[in-house]
């Protein structure tokens, strides 16, 4: 009677543990984020000569919160719901430089 005891335990230690993992590994981010990591990827990927105002610029325009750059921070305007958006920004104009970008946007 103990054996099936301990084995029910164990069964249901097992299915929760599953169920824990599938809901942590599978949960997706808010489409909001995804759109605004679309943005900044196309951004970054086909200007070349991009620098730190033409990002502070494009965030503006798309209704973005705040611009982090290697700790320059540029507060567009307050936010009480942010997404923040980190990427690495290597260069531009064929320089190594690279930089830690954070960005702030709202639904």
């Amino acid at each position: 009677m103990r054996a099936l005891e301990a084995a029910f335990i164990a069964l249901i230690t097992v299915m929760f543990l599953c169920y824990a993992f599938i809901s942590y590994t599978f949960t997706s981010p808010s489409q909001h984020q995804v759109s605004a990591e679309r943005a900044y990827a196309y951004l970054v990927l086909n200007y070349d000569l991009l620098d730190e105002q033409k990002l502070v610029n494009f965030t503006r325009d798309i209704g973005g919160s705040f611009v982090d750059v290697n700790g320059n921070r540029y507060d567009l305007k307050s936010c009480t719901n942010c997404y923040s958006v980190r990427f690495l920004w290597l260069g531009y104009n064929r320089t190594y430089d690279p930089r830690v970008v954070v960005v702030g946007v709202e639904p």
